[in-house]
C-alpha cells in the first residue's frame, strides 16, 4: 500500500515540554483519538442534511523529528492514509441513509479512500504557548472508484506531547467523481451538487493500523 508523506515544522510536537525530550528518526505510529470528527454537509431544496463518519480507518506514522535541529526547512514526515466505510455514514434517517449509499454504489465501492501526498506550510504562530499552523495539502480522494487530487487548507494545533489536532473543511462535487446526486420522492426533492466535507481530528502517537469507532 503505498503511504503519502506531509512534512511539518521542526519543534512543534514538543507544546510545552523540554526540546531533548522529542528527538526521533524511526517512524512512530499514530491513532485517531475517539473525539475525532469527520462528516459530511449536503443541501437539498427542501431539506439540509449532516453525514458523520462512524468509523474511520487510519494507517500513519512519524518520523525523523529532531526538535534541537537548526536546520530552518521544515522537517519531520507524515504518512497517513485514512479510509471511511460508506455503510458507516450516519445521516441521520434511515431514508438519507439508503439513498447516500445508493449514490456512493457502496456494494461496488465500500470506501471513501484519502492518500495524504504534498504539502506547503503558509504560517505558523503560538496561542497559550503551543504551536498553531496553516498548511496547504494536497492528497488524492476517491470516492465511487473515481481518483481526484484535492487541495485542501488546514489548521492544525499542538494539544501537548504526542497530540496534534488537525481541522478543516472542503467542497467536493459529486459531479466530478461521476456521480449524479439523489433525487428521491420521484424528483421532488433534489440534491445539491456540492457537498462540504468537514474534518476536526486528533492524532496521538501511539500504535496504527486501526479502526476507531466513534459515538
Amino acid at each position: 500500500m503505498m503511504m503519502m508523506i506531509m512534512s511539518i515544522p521542526s519543534g512543534v510536537l514538543i507544546g510545552q515540554v523540554s526540546d531533548s525530550e522529542f528527538i526521533f528518526n524511526d517512524p512512530m505510529p499514530f491513532v485517531l483519538t475517539t473525539d475525532s470528527r469527520v462528516w459530511l454537509e449536503g443541501s437539498a431544496n427542501v431539506i439540509n442534511f449532516e453525514c458523520s463518519a462512524t468509523e474511520i480507518e487510519t494507517i500513519g506514522n512519524l518520523a525523523g523529528l529532531d526538535t534541537l535541529s537548526q536546520v530552518p526547512a521544515p522537517h519531520g514526515d507524515i504518512n497517513l492514509m485514512v479510509r471511511i466505510p460508506v455503510r458507516e455514514l450516519d445521516c441521520g434517517r434511515s431514508g438519507i441513509n439508503r439513498d447516500m449509499r445508493k449514490t456512493l454504489n457502496v456494494s461496488q465501492h465500500p470506501y471513501i479512500t484519502y492518500k495524504l501526498d504534498r504539502n506547503s506550510l503558509i504560517g505558523l504562530t503560538t496561542e497559550n504557548e503551543m504551536f498553531v499552523f496553516d498548511i496547504d495539502t494536497w492528497g488524492n480522494l476517491q470516492i465511487s472508484g473515481a481518483d481526484r487530487e484535492e487541495n485542501i487548507n488546514v489548521t492544525g494545533k499542538f494539544l501537548g506531547p504526542w497530540q496534534f489536532q488537525i481541522k478543516g473543511s472542503h467542497d467536493i462535487k459529486m459531479s466530478e467523481f461521476g456521480l449524479e446526486p439523489p433525487s428521491p420522492m420521484m424528483g421532488l426533492i433534489k440534491v445539491d451538487d456540492t457537498m462540504t466535507v468537514h474534518f476536526d481530528v486528533t492524532f496521538c502517537l501511539r500504535s496504527c493500523d486501526t479502526v476507531v469507532k466513534l459515538n
